[in-house]
């Protein structure tokens, strides 16, 4: 989609979704629902197209949920800027970090040093380094840093693309290990904030971070 077909969209969509908002009332909603009609269908345009960068709308819906009256804005960026959104950036921030100095394939590249070259002890180096690895990032992101690791591991060892019980194994047992060890801490898997937030606002129980922990090694 060109520039100028993506900018005709986005203009077209703020102007129907304006349309919506200031409609008269319909369905027995008040002018304020109407506004929040408006906005979901520009929201829902914007996203399915990406004619303006997710981001961004984001930050245009919550713009528009100020100008028409149906939050202030304080309370907008609340939701964007909740705990629980900041311990899943920092996640993300340690992920980048140890890419970028490598940290994450000296971590699994020491583990398979200690348990041998064995198939059996690799396939266990590979989950324990990848269960570690995820205790400090995103599951999803310790299943990507790992995966081509074992890769490489499998290159050394011969094993055909495709064809080797060994290079099935590893990649199963990293995507299950990721799992597991992003149950370990609160910053391993997205869902874990969502949940210890919820449980905070909803029930006023506070789970702090080693709490967490206990409970993911238990």
């Amino acid at each position: 989609m060109n520039t100028g077909l993506k900018l005709l969209i986005a203009v077209l969509t703020l102007m129907a979704a304006h349309l919506v908002a200031s409609a008269s009332p319909i369905g027995g909603l008040d002018q304020r629902g109407m506004a929040m009609l408006g906005i979901t269908l520009l929201a829902l345009v914007y996203w399915s197209t990406e004619c303006v960068p997710i981001p961004v709308t984001g930050l245009i819906v919550m713009l528009l949920l100020t100008l028409y009256g149906i939050f202030p804005l304080t309370k907008s960026v609340s939701f964007i800027a909740s705990k629980v959104n900041i311990l899943i950036i920092a996640g993300l921030v340690i992920s980048a970090a140890l890419s970028t100095h490598k940290l994450d394939k000296l971590l699994g590249l020491k583990v398979l040093s200690l348990v041998g070259v064995r198939a059996h002890m690799i396939v266990f180096g590979m989950m324990l380094a990848t269960a570690l690895i995820s205790m400090l990032m995103s599951n999803t992101a310790a299943a990507a840093l790992m995966a081509p690791v074992a890769v490489s591991i499998l290159s050394m060892v011969g094993a055909k693309p495709g064809e080797s019980n060994l290079g099935k194994a590893l990649m199963i047992g990293i995507a299950y290990a990721a799992t597991i060890g992003g149950i370990g801490t609160p910053v391993g898997t997205p869902p874990v904030p969502i949940t210890i937030g919820n449980i905070e606002s909803s029930l006023g129980i506070r789970i702090s971070f080693v709490k967490w922990m206990i409970w993911g090694f238990q």
